[in-house]
């Protein structure tokens, strides 16, 4: 885990080196505790070799500590800001300096070169080749697109250091005349990439219009770089003066032992410079510990994600404690053979419901007057599924969680683990849609055949109900069932209209609708059924032919509706598994999110649109 930005800026902020002294700390990296690593800029007695530095903590030296020495190779990015505010005399100044500064860096170093105007680009990579350094220079030209991306130079900077060799030490030369305007990136994540990678961020700020020195200041300040204030003309003197700097600085790293707040202190050739951080307050990664990922603390969801869990073990809980459990003792065994008492356990073992039963029924008394419980009420029902709908209801909480949870502890973006929940909690209704429909085109593709099977029946002098046995004892599922439950309906004495209408709205089919129709319509006018029948079932054989051609004249259609809605999401999820950073300004930015709502609500309309087209009522 890493150590917020924060604290390293605070750290930098006790910084308190001796007036003059010739030892300053650049930076401070605790984000990696026990290892301490210390950025320090340091003269040498000796020619060559770096100072005898001495590293105490609280009054007491640490032990070993590790120098890297300037004389080891170095990987530098600069930074170019051209943007239209440089066009003219300042771009040919930049460049310039930029120029005498290749000239001064040592055989074994690479450099590479990135430029910024409305956008951040990396003209040439990393390389140890002076022409080829000199021609990117060349061929430089101001942008005519108004716009500075700093911060995009910076993200594109670090990522481009972060390609050269772990030994080497890593160093950004940032120039600019301006603040930042168009970039994707924001600050905070640039800051916490280049500490991460342990980037050092040299800032020079030119004068201009635009001048805002404060976000360079905290850029070099928070990496263990400098700032530098650059008049005009004075440029190549100060990128002389970072190259002086980056000869003498030197990075000190070593593991500390404390676990409170440390006054660290660095002595070279007597010389002092102090500063400081809190030990304690810095996230370690110990695995034996058990310590909870920042990605969960920090997380917009994790307190609904604590939350849940806390609910779950109760429930749990609850389900244990009130949990009827038979005790077979000698008092009950002795009941069981007098009648009062087999009577008595009787009762109570009715009253012993299983937990989730009483909850959903004390559920369904709440809420079972709302129109969405009867929606889903009826949709059980058309599914035939052994379900309450108080179950069905706890069924989508759960989902909710199995859902939003993983999100809400990986720190996802709230918007998106909001719509994880609430496809959680709809998936179940989903599956009942698709089951209930399913069932439901069974039935129907077994209606034509009933209705024959029932006029050849009634033609052979069997009454109504007589023709319905005869469908429940050799029809198939779902239409055996559902004329049985209509039998059964009669038998205990509900009129036989009332039953098969009430069947005609639980299985919401159409065709059957117009079968009750028509048999209600005969019984009252008089006529043979039978030969009604026979012409009702060609009249739904035809139907069903003639909507099966619309469906197939109409499946181009369909298939470019369901490739233009799901084209978006299959190019978001190719581009994801190909570079994962490319689409995170979609939700890091706020200028994203307002796209990804935006098009999210235009794929909704344009998707009801294509399906208003290719549907048709038969």
């Amino acid at each position: 885990m890493r150590k917020p930005l924060v604290l390293a800026a605070a750290a930098l902020a006790v910084v308190a080196p001796t007036a003059g002294a010739a030892v300053s700390v650049r930076g401070l990296d605790t984000s990696r505790l026990p290892l301490v690593r210390l950025t320090v800029a340091a003269d040498s007695s000796t020619p060559g070799k770096p100072p005898a530095f001495v590293v105490t903590e609280n009054g007491s030296q640490v032990g070993k500590v590790a120098v890297s020495a300037p004389s080891d190779a170095s990987s530098i990015v600069l930074a170019i800001d051209t943007s239209g505010s440089m066009k003219g005399g300042p771009i040919k100044e930049a460049l310039g300096a930029a120029g005498q500064f290749l000239a001064s860096v040592k055989p074994n170093d690479q450099v590479a070169i990135v430029t910024f105007g409305h956008t951040a680009q990396v003209i040439q990579p990393l390389t140890s080749d002076t022409a080829a350094l000199a021609n990117a220079l060349a061929n430089t030209s101001s942008d005519h697109t108004a716009g500075t991306a700093l911060n995009d130079a910076v993200a594109v900077g670090v990522k481009e250091l972060a390609t050269a060799p772990a030994a080497t030490r890593r160093v950004l030369i940032v120039m600019t005349d301006g603040v930042d305007s168009s970039s994707t990136a924001t600050l905070p994540d640039a800051t916490k990439q280049a500490v991460d990678d342990q980037v050092a961020i040299y800032s020079i700020a030119l004068r201009s219009k635009q001048y805002a020195p404060q976000v360079l200041q905290q850029l070099a300040g928070a990496t263990g770089g400098s700032f530098r204030d650059a008049d005009a003309g004075g440029l190549a003197n100060v990128y002389q003066a970072v190259a002086s700097e980056l000869a003498k600085t030197y990075v000190l790293s070593y593991r500390t032992s404390a676990s409170d707040r440390v006054t660290l202190t660095v002595s070279a050739d007597g010389v002092t410079a102090k500063t400081g951080y809190a030990a304690g307050k810095a996230p370690v990664t110990r695995t034996a510990t058990g310590l909870v990922p920042q990605a969960i603390t920090r997380s917009a969801w994790s307190s609904f994600a604590v939350a849940g869990v806390v609910f779950a073990l109760i429930l749990f809980g609850i389900t244990v404690v009130f949990n009827p459990r038979p005790q077979r003792g000698l008092n009950k065994q002795l009941e069981s053979y007098t009648e009062f008492s087999r009577r008595k356990m009787e009762e109570s073992s009715n009253e012993k419901v299983a937990l989730h039963v009483r909850l959903a029924r004390s559920t369904e008394r709440v809420l079972g007057g709302l129109q969405f419980w009867k929606n889903t009420a009826d949709l059980i029902e058309r599914a035939d599924l052994p379900l309450r709908t108080g179950e069905v209801f706890y069924i989508q909480l759960g989902c909710a969680l199995l859902f939003g949870m993983p999100a809400g502890f990986a720190g996802v973006f709230p918007l998106i683990a909001l719509g994880l929940f609430v496809l959680g909690f709809f998936a179940p209704i989903l599956y009942l849609k698709f089951a209930a429909r399913k069932r439901q085109k069974a039935f129907e593709d077994q209606l034509p055949d009933t209705l024959v099977a029932m006029a050849a029946s009634l033609k052979a002098g069997h009454s109504w109900n007589q023709a319905m046995d005869t469908v429940i004892r050799e029809g198939s599922e779902p239409t055996n069932k559902e004329f049985g439950r209509v039998a059964n309906e009669v038998r205990l004495g509900r009129p036989g209209d009332d039953a098969l209408q009430s069947m005609a709205a639980r299985l919401g089919s159409l065709d059957f609708e117009f079968v009750v129709m028509s048999v209600n319509i005969q019984r009252q006018v008089g006529g043979s059924l039978a030969d009604l029948l026979d012409q009702v079932a060609e009249t739904v054989r035809q139907r069903q032919q003639f909507r099966r051609k619309v469906k197939a004249l109409t499946a181009m259609g369909r298939m470019s509706a369901y490739t233009l809605v799901a084209l978006p999401f299959l190019m978001a999820l190719a581009i994801f598994a190909l570079n994962p950073r490319y689409l995170a300004p979609l939700w890091e930015t706020q200028t994203g999110v307002l796209l990804v709502v935006f098009a999210m609500f235009s794929i909704t309309v344009g998707g009801l649109i294509l399906k208003k087209i290719v549907s048709f009522k038969v």
